[in-house]
């Protein structure tokens, strides 16, 4: 379930004012900040998904046009065309070694992607250092004389101070001294997502090779990162898949999330009010099949204080992920037992039925919460607890009474 379905679930238990809703939003710049990455990863999603699809139809439809339009010249003159079959499969190799519609998008998509990391970076190093400009580093704490003379006040020396600040952790130094800025200064603790480091410094130094290097593969990158290609040589056009660009989409969303719920939780107040980051984030995870990265979700839910519900909604969602991935009743029983379900919500009760392989109360509840209105047309499609369902006939002709 997703950060839709948290915020119908607590809105009986909301009483704020719009006025002091609003006040809330504007006192926690984190949300803000996840909102410009978390509609940078979607319009990521959509452009891989379905912009890349019709790049690649459009390359194949080009080269089989070319090769037919070949073999109809060869044979219909073959007096007047000398070519041999090997002179034709160079021909045709040519062409596919030059930059194909689906190339360029999958580099440009790539480095558009880890952009969207650096973007996470920037806006989380300036909230800190604006919060805490003593932090600044000694190195960038001082003012030349030529610099000094153009500024006119302490905010702007501030502010000046701050974006050379971020210039140098963006562009002088690695990932590394990043992850240690938010680890040693703010408190983010980054072991649940040491094992994808590698992964995320792959995709940064892929991101600097298409844009200093024209996408060629360097000394560096074999010797840091040359795994399973062995073949792989210093000069050779690095090759990125629709299932990598997939891959690194979710690994960019899944490791920028996790750093923002992380800074959230050390600077922004009242984090038992606050909408719970990493909710959204595993809805999408479990909804693609993206299960390598839930574990950590959940361990987050157990060792840091939220809110029942967003709790609860990490336990539910954690459990499908489970179930998907085939795991027994006895496996999810063990996991649904650790939380108290006293005071639940007659969807938790619902979903939890599903979980367990009781149908019939499954059912039941979905009749009453559809009589009910309190799940719509628009849930039934969302909610991933309902994948378990969607192709049985009495599920079938359930949802058909829905407007």
């Amino acid at each position: 379930m997703s950060k839709k379905v948290t915020k119908k679930l607590q809105k009986n238990n909301k009483v704020d004012s719009k006025e002091e809703q609003h006040l809330q939003s504007k006192k926690d710049p984190i949300k803000r900040i996840q909102k410009i990455f978390e509609n940078n990863i979607f319009l990521h999603e959509v452009s891989v998904k379905e912009i890349g699809k019709h790049a690649k139809g459009y390359d194949q439809n080009i080269l089989k046009e070319l090769e037919e339009t070949l073999k109809n010249k060869v044979e219909k003159q073959k007096k007047k065309v000398k070519i041999t079959s090997e002179e034709f499969k160079l021909i045709i190799n040519i062409f596919k070694k030059h930059p194909t519609q689906n190339v360029l998008f999958s580099k440009n998509t790539l480095a558009s992607l880890v952009s969207t990391l650096d973007v996470l970076f920037a806006k989380l190093f300036e909230l800190y250092y604006r919060k805490h400009p003593e932090k600044l580093s000694l190195d960038n704490q001082s003012i030349s004389f030529s610099d000094l003379k153009k500024i006119t006040s302490v905010q702007e020396a501030q502010d000046f101070l701050i974006s050379r600040e971020i210039e140098s952790l963006l562009f002088k130094k690695g990932l590394t001294e990043r992850l240690v800025v938010l680890s040693s200064e703010i408190g983010v603790d980054v072991k649940p997502i040491e094992s994808h480091i590698f992964n995320v410094r792959k995709l940064i130094k892929i991101r600097n090779l298409i844009v200093h290097n024209e996408g060629l593969i360097d000394t560096d990158y074999i010797s840091k990162f040359k795994t399973k290609d062995k073949e792989l040589k210093v000069g050779d056009h690095i090759k990125i898949s629709h299932e990598y660009l997939i891959e690194s989409l979710y690994l960019i969303y899944f490791f920028g999330t996790y750093i923002l719920q992380e800074v959230q939780l050390h600077l922004s107040e009242n984090i038992e009010s606050h909408d719970f980051l990493l909710n959204n984030l595993l809805h999408t995870l479990i909804k693609n099949s993206q299960f390598e990265y839930i574990k950590p979700i959940y361990n987050f839910s157990q060792n840091h204080k939220m809110d029942e519900i967003n709790k609860k909604l990490i336990v539910l969602n954690f459990c499908i992920g489970q179930k998907k991935q085939g795991k027994d009743v006895d496996h999810i029983k063990k996991i649904l037992v650790l939380e108290d379900w006293t005071l639940e919500k007659p969807e938790f009760e619902m979903c939890k039925n599903a979980l367990l392989n009781n149908h019939k109360d499954f059912y039941n509840l979905l009749e009453k919460l559809i009589l009910s209105k309190d799940i719509t047309k628009n849930d039934i499609e969302e909610w991933i607890i309902f994948d378990f369902y969607k192709k049985e006939p009495r599920f079938k002709k359930l949802i058909k009474t829905l407007n």
